[in-house]
């Protein structure tokens, strides 16, 4: 600006600042994009404008002769900072990495990655104008957008396989089958005059509706309500009969409390309703098939991964899983929806676990301590739950009561 159009000091700051808005303003509809629309195919598209302008870019440096032309040039290279090389990929970048990796792998890379690129800008861009022109821009964009474009695909593909990419704004990996409009009534395929006994609310219903109803307002998460609803039921029924719990409270007490905390971390219909029936196969003569025809696969599939049952090799003894072996087969199979139950339901158990002995409060906290709390982080940070610690510390507490008790 000062050595090819003359311009003072003044007037370059001007430029920039006029610049500086138009960059804002472009960030602002960026944002407005992304409520909408996937950040990665975002950044695809500004990414293909950007190169088409780039080639275009040292013929404009060459004959600009006024400040309206150099100000569409500056625009054109003030785009990858906006959004395409800027925050909405590295927003999702981020998201594959835990915790831990985060503020290693990841941010070491990146600092390095920015020093290379400032150094290079620099240090080489003068020379490398002496020697291209103007385009040396292209020698310098060249292999950065190359090497983009390679991160850009591996980082889609992650996307496609965690199954938010053609789910997005619904970005809670497998899609939610349970939205509402999809599946509006709360009819029972078979038996529907069995489930009418249940009908009427109780305390416990009541409550875990309040919260499901309050969480769903304040976050403007749209849930299949009635077949949460129909859910309720279906757990009163097959638990009826069955012993209360030892504080004295009805056995579905447990579940409908486990679905009250879920809502706290994680709000999806299916994963709620998976919540308030991941006991009745394993404490009931209920079916893994039954759950899927009255609800849907994934609510079957979850409820059937936490069923902590094992067949002998007669077909008719049944023994109980381990909690290592229920972690472990959750963890084969990836589910962390299904592990945060997991989680969840331990967090209730361990604060209800007062009427029961002293050895058995033991064995549950020391099973906690080693199998369950080192995974709340990474559960977390595979469903994108923030407050996922407030769940690990809950955890911690309870163990560390109990053990405390003991010495």
């Amino acid at each position: 600006m000062k050595k090819s159009l003359g311009l003072s000091s003044a007037e370059v700051v001007s430029q920039n600042l006029k610049v500086s808005i138009c960059t804002v303003i472009m960030s602002l509809i960026t944002i407005y994009f992304v409520r909408k629309y996937h950040p990665l195919k975002i950044t695809k598209t500004t990414i293909t404008i950007f190169i088409a302008l780039l080639l275009f870019v040292p013929y404009w440096l060459n004959n600009t002769t006024n400040l309206l032309s150099l100000f569409f040039i500056q625009l054109t290279m003030f785009i990858p900072g906006c959004s395409a090389f800027g925050t909405l990929a590295m927003s999702v970048w981020f998201k594959h990495f835990s915790v831990a990796k985060r503020f290693r792998t990841a941010a070491t890379s990146y600092a390095i990655g920015n020093a290379l690129g400032f150094t290079i800008a620099s240090f080489g861009l003068a020379p490398l104008t002496d020697y291209f022109g103007y385009y040396a821009l292209w020698v310098l964009y060249c292999p950065v957008i190359i090497g983009f474009l390679y991160g850009l695909n591996h980082v889609k593909k992650l996307e496609i396989k965690k199954g938010r990419y053609y789910n997005y704004p619904n970005e809670d990996g497998i899609p939610d089958t349970a939205l509402m409009g999809e599946m509006e009534s709360d009819d029972f395929v078979e038996d529907k005059e069995a489930y009418m006994a249940y009908s009427a609310e109780c305390k416990h219903q009541q409550k875990l509706m309040n919260i499901i109803l309050n969480k769903a307002k304040q976050e403007n998460k749209e849930l299949n309500i009635p077949m949460i609803r129909k859910a309720i039921k279906f757990a009163k029924k097959w638990h009826a009969g069955q012993n209360p719990r030892d504080n004295g409270e009805p056995f579905y007490s447990h579940p409908f409390a486990v679905a009250e905390i879920m809502t706290e971390f994680y709000l999806k219909t299916d994963v709620i309703i998976a919540a308030i029936l991941h006991d009745v196969v394993e404490d009931s003569d209920c079916t893994v098939e039954l759950i899927e025809k009255e609800f849907n696969p994934r609510v079957a599939q979850i409820v059937c991964r936490l069923t902590n049952k094992k067949q002998v090799e007669n077909g008719k003894t049944i023994e109980k899983l381990s909690l290592k072996e229920v972690v472990d087969k959750l963890h084969e199979t990836g589910d962390h929806e299904a592990l945060l139950i997991k989680e969840i339901d331990r967090l209730h158990n361990l604060e209800t676990i007062g009427a029961r002995s002293e050895g058995k409060q033991v064995n549950e906290a020391q099973n906690t301590q080693e199998y369950l709390i080192p995974i709340v982080a990474h559960v977390g940070d595979e469903l994108s739950i923030s407050h996922a610690f407030k769940l690990e510390n809950k955890l911690f507490k309870y163990c560390r009561d109990i053990l405390r008790k003991r010495k």
